[in-house]
């Protein structure tokens, strides 16, 4: 049954529910989204540097570049809460944690 914006849940009231139920379904047809491959291929394909390995040299190696060079870098963990961060702003109503 797909979640309704109706309830007590802060995360999911201010969210449209045609989109609820669009993200729902897309879940229901497509267990393969959750496959770390088909997650890796998605980002990859919209340009985004993909390392695997949370712990690798790679992540460390990419930060210490940005910091010499003084360039402006992110990283973000996927699997982690990530999509409230990708989707930041998207609903002015959500509320922000300090």
């Amino acid at each position: 049954m797909p979640p309704t914006n109706g309830g007590d849940n802060v995360e999911i009231m201010n969210i449209p529910q045609s989109e609820l139920d669009e993200v729902y379904q897309a879940i229901l047809s497509r267990p393969d989204y959750f496959e770390p491959p088909y997650v890796i291929d998605a980002y990859e394909n919209y340009g985004l540097n993909v390392i695997p390995d949370a712990f690798s040299k790679d992540v460390i190696l990419l930060i210490q570049q940005a910091l010499l060079t003084q360039t402006p870098f992110s990283v973000i963990r996927i699997g982690d809460g990530e999509a409230n961060l990708l989707s930041y702003s998207a609903y002015p109503t959500t509320p922000h944690l300090n």
